[in-house]
């Protein structure tokens, strides 16, 4: 997660399990507002009930 990364409301974003995410140059981010996005469409959703999840770009 990096505050300095301003994308805003996105919804870009790719769903993970244990292993982080990595794009093609071997980095991992996302931005709050892109992490308080898939925070809250996990509580909606319910896609990983009781279990472990990474977000990414």
């Amino acid at each position: 997660m990096y505050p300095g990364i301003s994308t805003g409301r996105t919804e870009k974003y790719r769903y993970g399990t244990m292993i982080p995410i990595f794009d093609e140059k071997g980095q991992s981010s996302i931005s709050v507002e892109a992490l308080a996005v898939a925070v809250v469409d996990e509580i909606e959703e319910e896609k990983f009930n009781k279990a472990l999840f990474t977000v990414a770009y």
